[in-house]
C-alpha cells in the first residue's frame, strides 16, 4: 500500500467516491489492515477539508466501516459518475437516444446490460421494464427480427426475457456486419482482386513476346545463361545510345547562338578509362560521324548502334561561327586558336568571347549575325593577320601579350543596349587608384547581360574605402542618404534651406524663452509691498513660497512694516494704593 503523497497513491477530493472507496478497500485488504486502522488511515488519503469533515462525522467515531462507506456514497453521489450512470434516469435517456445503421449496436447492448443489471440488483428496475426498454433502444429492423425470433408478446410478461433478447440482437448485429463487408465499394473489390493475383490464385500464362512481363509473373522459372546475356546486352545498348545522343548534342553546340555549347572533353587520356567497348569500328558508318579531331575517338570507342542513334537524333549541321565555315566547330578552328594564343580574345565557360587574355576581365566581343567573329576581333587590334604579331600599340591600346602587368585593373562593363561604334575611355580619372599604368581601354556595346565579376583583380579594401571617402567628400549631397530623406542636388558651395521648416517658423513667430524669476529680482523690481504680496499669494512666483519670502528677506520685512508705527517701550507708573 503506497504512502500518502507518493506517486500513484490514492487521493480523494470529492469526485468519483465509488471508485475511490473500492480501490481503498482493496489496498487495505491486501495490507491486512484491521477496521480501526482502516478508518484511521482514510483521513490521510483525503484532502484537508474532506478529512476534517469525515473526522467530525458520528459514523467515523462509531468505528464501523460499512456504515461510513454508505454515508460517504450518499454524501458525494452528485459528483460520482458511477452512481450517476447507474441510475434509472440515465438508463431511460440511453434507450431513448436515436440511432442509425452506422452506430455501434454492440456497444449499446453492453452498456445497457451493465447498467440495467445494477438497477435490477438494487430492485430499482423490474425485469419486464428492462426488456421493453431494451427493445425501444434497438433499430427498427433489428427490433422486428428480435421480436419474431423470440416470439415476444407485450401482453405476456413471461415472454419478455432480456437475456435471450440481448443474445439474439448480438447475433443479428454480427450477421449484418458480415453482409456489409461483402458489399463494399468497387475500389475495395479491385484491391482484393489484385491481392489475389499477387498471391498466385489466378495464374495467367505470360505472353512470349513480352519477356520482362514473363520474368515478373513466372518468377519461379530458372533463366538460362543465354537469356541473361541477351538481357544484359539490351540494357547496355540502351544506356550507350542515350549517352551517345547527349554527347553528340554537346559536340554540336548551339547552332543559332554562335557556338555556345559547353566544352566537351572525351575520355581519351591515358589515366581515363574508355567510355565504350573497343573493337567495334568496323560496324560504324563513318559518313555519319562528326568531322574534326574527335571523329577518330568515336570510331574506336562507340558501337555502331549507339552512333547511328546519336546521329539520327542530331540533325543540325556542324558550323564554325568564328570563321563562318562548315566542317568544324569554333573550338577546333585554327584561326580562333591562333587569336587566343596571341591574347586577342578568349572564350569563357558560358560560350561567349571576350577581348584580351583569360583573367583580364575584358569586354565581350560583339558581332552581328552573318559577320565573322575573327574580323571583329582583328579590327580592334589593327587588322593583324593570323600569322603576324599584333602591333605594340593599336588605337591607344597597350600590347597585352608583351606587357601583361600593364593591363588595367578595372575594366568597364558592357552597357545594357546595343552600340554601333566603340569608344575609348581614358584610365586617368578619379575612379582609378594611384599607381595604375597609363593607357586606354576599349568599351564595346553588346546585348545587355550580366558579366562575371569574379575575374576582376583583387584590390586593397582600405585603399578602396579611402578613395571612395575622398570622392564622396567632393559631392554636394551624401551619396547614400538615409531612408526617408531627399535633398535637392546643388552645386558645390551652394547653400540650401529647408522650405517647410522656414515657413513653419514664420507662422510661429520669434521664439522667446524666459527664465524662472528669483524672488530677489522681484523685490528689486517691485517696491510696492502690496503688489509683491499679491504676486506671492497668486502663485506667480515659481519655486518659492510666501513664508520663505517673508522670513529670509530683510528687505521685504522692511517694506512690509515701513508704514507701521514703531513699537516703543513704555513704563507704566505703579498704582498707588
Amino acid at each position: 500500500m503506497l504512502a500518502p503523497g507518493m506517486l500513484g497513491a490514492l487521493y480523494f477530493e470529492g469526485v468519483n467516491v465509488t471508485e475511490f472507496l473500492e480501490r481503498y478497500g482493496d489496498q487495505c485488504e491486501d495490507a491486512n489492515l484491521k477496521e480501526g486502522e482502516k478508518l484511521k488511515r482514510l483521513l490521510r488519503y483525503c484532502s484537508i477539508a474532506i478529512g476534517q469533515y469525515v473526522k467530525a462525522m458520528a459514523e467515523w467515531k462509531r468505528g464501523v466501516w460499512e456504515i461510513l462507506e454508505n454515508v460517504l456514497m450518499e454524501e458525494f453521489k452528485d459528483q460520482d459518475s458511477f452512481q450517476q450512470m447507474n441510475s434509472r434516469s440515465f438508463l431511460e435517456a440511453l434507450k431513448s437516444k436515436k440511432r442509425t445503421s452506422e452506430d455501434d449496436v454492440r456497444q449499446f447492448i453492453r452498456q445497457f446490460t451493465a447498467i440495467s443489471t445494477v438497477l435490477v440488483n438494487k430492485k430499482e428496475l423490474e425485469e419486464y421494464t428492462r426488456g421493453i426498454w431494451f427493445l425501444n433502444g434497438l433499430l427498427e429492423d433489428v427490433r422486428g427480427k428480435v421480436i419474431r425470433r423470440g416470439k415476444v408478446t407485450m401482453n405476456k410478461p413471461e415472454t419478455v426475457k432480456f437475456s435471450e433478447m440481448a443474445k439474439t440482437a448480438t447475433e443479428i448485429y454480427t450477421s449484418n456486419k458480415s453482409i456489409r463487408e461483402f458489399a463494399d465499394s468497387k475500389v475495395k473489390q479491385d484491391g482484393l482482386s489484385e491481392l489475389v493475383d499477387r498471391l498466385g490464385e489466378a495464374s495467367v500464362p505470360p505472353r512470349p513476346e513480352n519477356i520482362l512481363a514473363a520474368l515478373v509473373v513466372a518468377s519461379r522459372v530458372r533463366l538460362s545463361k543465354e537469356v541473361m546475356d541477351n538481357l544484359s546486352n539490351m540494357f547496355k545498348a540502351i544506356a550507350l545510345s542515350a549517352r551517345a545522343t547527349a554527347e553528340a548534342d554537346m559536340m554540336g553546340g548551339a547552332m543559332a547562338g554562335g557556338g555556345r555549347a559547353a566544352r566537351f572533353n572525351p575520355p581519351s587520356g591515358g589515366n581515363q578509362a574508355a567510355a565504350y567497348p573497343a573493337g567495334l569500328a568496323g560496324r560504324i558508318n563513318a559518313a555519319e560521324l562528326p568531322r574534326g579531331g574527335q571523329a577518330g575517338w568515336y570510331l574506336q570507342q562507340m558501337p555502331a548502334a549507339a552512333v547511328n542513334a546519336a546521329m539520327a537524333a542530331r540533325s543540325k549541321p556542324i558550323y564554325c561561327f568564328y570563321y563562318l565555315e562548315s566542317g568544324h566547330f569554333r573550338r577546333e578552328c585554327d584561326d580562333f586558336r591562333g587569336d587566343e594564343g596571341r591574347g586577342f580574345a578568349y572564350e569563357r565557360p558560358d560560350g561567349l568571347l571576350y577581348y584580351g587574355r583569360r583573367g583580364d576581365g575584358g569586354a565581350s566581343v560583339p558581332w552581328q549575325r552573318g559577320e565573322r567573329g575573327r574580323d571583329t576581333v582583328r579590327q580592334v587590334w589593327g587588322g593583324a593577320s593570323a600569322a603576324a604579331e599584333p602591333p605594340k600599340q593599336v588605337s591607344g591600346m597597350p600590347r597585352q601579350d608583351a606587357r601583361p602587368a600593364a593591363a588595367p585593373r578595372k575594366v568597364p562593363r558592357a552597357p545594357s543596349a546595343n552600340v554601333s561604334s566603340m569608344s575609348v575611355v581614358d584610365l586617368e580619372s578619379s575612379d582609378v587608384e594611384e599607381g595604375d599604368s597609363d593607357g586606354f581601354v576599349i568599351v564595346a556595346g553588346v546585348q545587355g547581360r550580366q558579366t562575371d565579376r569574379a575575374e576582376e583583380k583583387w584590390q586593397n579594401p582600405k585603399r578602396v574605402l579611402r578613395e571612395r571617402a575622398k570622392r564622396e567628400a567632393k559631392m554636394a549631397v551624401l551619396k547614400l542618404p538615409r531612408a526617408g530623406e531627399w535633398r535637392k542636388p546643388q552645386g558645390e558651395g551652394a547653400e540650401t534651406a529647408d522650405e517647410e521648416s522656414t515657413e513653419a517658423l514664420k507662422k510661429l513667430g520669434p521664439r522667446v524663452t524666459r527664465k524662472v524669476e528669483k524672488y530677489l529680482d522681484v523685490l528689486k523690481r517691485d517696491a510696492d509691498p502690496m503688489e509683491l504680496l499679491d504676486k506671492v499669494f497668486d502663485n506667480e512666483l515659481k519655486s518659492i513660497t510666501g513664508r520663505e519670502v517673508i522670513v529670509y528677506s530683510d528687505l521685504l520685512q522692511k517694506l512690509l512694516f515701513k508704514n507701521m508705527v514703531p513699537f516703543t517701550k513704555v513704563e507704566l507708573p505703579a498704582s498707588e494704593e
